[in-house]
């Protein structure tokens, strides 16, 4: 299953597995979809959702880890002092 479809909990997009993926198929496929984002309001609000639930700031919270990791084990030294 692709997986916003797995994260909506419906078909959000076609699925075209193995022998289905036919460069025909895959272009009628993508002519839906971008027709479905044109006319259909909430179909990119839902995408819009999806982003939102699975953005967590990873960046962020792996830094402030590290951070707080070095911090601990006094290995954190200020900016401008020396590493001796």
């Amino acid at each position: 299953m692709a997986l916003p479809n797995i994260l909506a909990g419906y078909a959000l997009v076609p699925e075209l597995l193995q022998t289905a993926a036919t460069p025909t198929a895959l272009a009628v496929a993508l002519l839906q979809q971008l027709d479905r984002a044109r006319l259909d309001s909430d179909y990119l609000g839902t995408f819009a959702r999806l982003h939102a639930d699975l953005r967590r700031h990873a960046d962020t919270t792996a830094a402030a880890a590290v951070f707080e990791l070095l911090e601990d084990r006094g290995r954190l030294v200020p900016a401008g002092q020396n590493h001796s």
